[in-house]
């Protein structure tokens, strides 16, 4: 499932229904995530979760999953490959952090 949104946090707040004729299974839950996501249920997640499975890079548009190895997220998603190529735009502690994963 998609995601798309322009909404600048991220919450995931989860309330219980509480009207008498519905079970407290059933939940609300309402999500608003700082980039447009790539997003699946959570399969161990009793609460009806989910999962951030990966997004675009801000630069170069590749999907990318959200994995340290793959992208980078700071103020946006980018892929591991415009990090080191545009290394020197980042700040001295996320240029340290891509450093360590080449």
């Amino acid at each position: 499932m998609r995601i798309k949104t322009s909404v600048l946090l991220f919450t995931v707040t989860v309330a219980a229904c509480a009207d008498k004729n519905l079970s407290s299974r059933y939940l609300f839950i309402k999500l608003s995530l700082m980039e447009d996501s790539y997003l699946c249920k959570d399969p161990f997640s009793a609460e009806g979760g989910f999962i951030t499975l990966g997004s675009h890079c801000s630069m170069c548009q590749l999907s990318v999953c959200c994995s340290t190895e793959c992208s980078l997220f700071y103020t946006k998603r980018f892929c591991i490959d415009c990090c080191k190529s545009k290394i020197e735009q980042f700040p001295q502690e996320i240029q340290q952090e891509i450093l360590r994963k080449t």
